[in-house]
């Protein structure tokens, strides 16, 4: 992980939904769902999509038509769902610890504010109990696919 931290104002209206693509190969390792990944130059956040509609169906099918063309989805892959309102107030409760912002509509990201690894450990143990929690398939998202570039 990068030894540097920047100080991340949020001005911008963070959806109440976003989602993490959790590769077919990372499901097996959920503690590593919101790990930063070294290289050069290290990622400055952990990637998420939004997500809406009025259920969970729709909202993981939104976030699969927004997400990166360089991201290929598998079909045996999954998405979790996270409630960004109720992952600030759980995680940051005693100390702002993390952060989302905007990485370009509709692609976001998740900071960590901090270098203490021991909080940050304990932040992704938290989002990571969330994530399994709102941890959906999106192989009937094909269909909203097509309907959604339809006129």
């Amino acid at each position: 992980m990068s030894n540097s931290v920047q100080a991340v104002t949020t001005t911008v209206t963070i959806p109440d939904f976003l989602f993490r693509f959790i590769r077919p190969m990372w499901l097996e390792t959920p503690g590593m769902w919101f790990d930063l990944r070294d290289g050069d130059p290290p990622e400055p956040s952990v990637s998420l999509y939004i997500g809406s509609g009025a259920t969970q169906l729709i909202r993981v099918c939104d976030a699969v038509a927004h997400g990166s063309k360089r991201f290929q989805l598998k079909a045996n892959g999954q998405a979790a769902e996270l409630d960004t309102n109720r992952v600030l107030k759980i995680v940051n409760s005693r100390k702002k610890i993390l952060d989302f912002v905007d990485a370009r509509h509709p692609h976001y990201g998740l900071v960590y504010l901090t270098q203490d690894e021991r909080e940050i450990l304990k932040a992704k143990s938290i989002l990571t109990v969330m994530a399994k929690e709102g941890l959906t398939h999106y192989t009937h998202c094909q269909s909203y696919i097509q309907q959604k570039k339809k006129p």
